[in-house]
């Protein structure tokens, strides 16, 4: 008996240690799984990270070439291209290059690489007339009550109006004021950047864009800058027939008048210009190219006085040092403004005829706006335009 007992004892010895060495194996596996699924993991998050660094790398590139086509004036010969920049707190570069397309335009290659990955984003761009807008601001829009908008020679068009401007409330419409159009605002921009009042109406959508314009500096004609500095007249009547003119300032006294006829006539104000009260500017025949190197101001009763009805030629450029342009007209309004760096204020009590390109602008006075919808016909190369991109795509 006590024989039996001792064999059954090592019998059930002999199971016990297998089944050890089963589970301890078994558990070493599971080890090994753990350990290797943990490893695939990281693995591919560090890989999705590595190739959205790229990507976000290809992404800038793009976005610079975008800057850099709209801020620089380039010809073919000298198209934008970087190599091998450096992306800011990150291991990623990027490289672009820009060449001209088939369908007139261009075409931006952008190349983001980080740690062995690399990401390719394409951009076909075209060039935009900026005086496609009735109204585009870098900031904020404001009009008043009972501002009335529409198109011009012919009626019922569609108005669109643009800001870059992602702030709320940075385009404000006051009470009975009628948008025939759309309302774009900044990228990323909500619903709240537009603040509409009682009996406002919007006919189009309000909805973000893509990018944000860089509105390009206006460069003054060289033939204008080599001018000789003339004196301006400052009492009575004054009539410029031909040019180009540059003056250091120009200043009509009250009940003063300057008329522009005959061709182009194009005049470069370095300093400021104003319309006293009751003074006139006035264009029989012809066209004005009128660039200012400071702030423009028509003081009450004055007038600016387009004889030919279309906007495109009264064209008013403000350069960089151009802040303010104020316009207090007692007849209608014809004419083009620019001027990318100043304020934009439209106290007229008569309608205004053309587009308005500034930094911000404000509607006062129950005004009539009516976008003429021929300077959007006009040649995009020769006039205030930026590029946009039509089509994208990525490999």
């Amino acid at each position: 008996m006590k024989i039996k007992r001792m064999l059954s004892r090592n019998n059930c010895g002999g199971l016990v240690l297998p089944l050890v060495a089963t589970i301890v194996v078994f558990i070493f596996l599971i080890g090994i799984a753990v350990l290797k699924v943990g490893f695939g993991g990281r693995y591919i998050a560090a890989m999705t990270s590595t190739q959205i660094a790229a990507r976000s790398a290809a992404d800038a590139g793009l976005t610079l070439a975008l800057h850099e086509m709209n801020n620089t004036l380039w010809s073919d010969s000298a198209l934008p291209s970087a190599g091998d920049v450096p992306l800011p707190n990150s291991r990623a570069y990027y490289s672009y290059s820009v060449a001209p397309n088939t369908v007139g335009g261009y075409t931006i290659t952008s190349t983001g690489k980080r740690d062995g990955e690399t990401r390719y984003v394409f951009a076909m761009t075209s060039r935009t007339l900026l005086w496609s807008y009735a109204i585009a601001v870098d900031g904020s829009l404001t009009f008043k009550p009972k501002t009335t908008i529409d198109t011009y020679p012919d009626a019922a068009g569609e108005v669109d109006i643009r800001t870059n401007s992602t702030v709320p409330g940075a385009v404000w419409l006051g009470p009975d004021t009628h948008i025939p159009g759309d309302i774009v605002v900044g990228p990323g921009g909500a619903d709240d950047v537009v603040q509409v009042k009682a009996s406002s109406e919007i006919d189009g959508q309000v909805y973000a864009a893509d990018s944000t314009i860089d509105f390009p500096p206006v460069t003054v004609p060289a033939d204008l800058l080599s001018m000789p500095l003339e004196d301006p007249c400052e009492t009575g009547p004054w009539r410029i027939t031909e040019g180009p003119h540059r003056y250091r300032y120009i200043d009509r006294k009250q009940g003063g008048t300057l008329t522009i006829s005959g061709g182009v006539v194009s005049i470069y104000v370095e300093g400021t210009m104003q319309l006293g009260n009751g003074a006139k500017l006035e264009i029989e025949n012809g066209s004005l190219l009128l660039y200012l190197g400071g702030d423009f101001t028509a003081d009450n009763t004055s007038d600016i006085i387009n004889a030919t009805g279309e906007a495109s030629r009264l064209r008013m450029y403000g350069t960089a040092t151009c802040s303010k342009i104020v316009l207090r007209n007692s007849v209608a309004f014809y004419g083009a403004v620019y001027a990318p760096n100043a304020d934009l204020y439209i106290h007229n009590s008569a309608a205004s005829y053309g587009s308005f390109i500034g930094k911000t602008f404000e509607m006062k006075n129950s005004g009539e706006f009516y976008y003429d919808t021929r300077l959007g016909e006009m040649d995009p190369t020769s006039e205030p335009s930026f590029f946009q991109v039509q089509r994208w795509w990525e490999r």
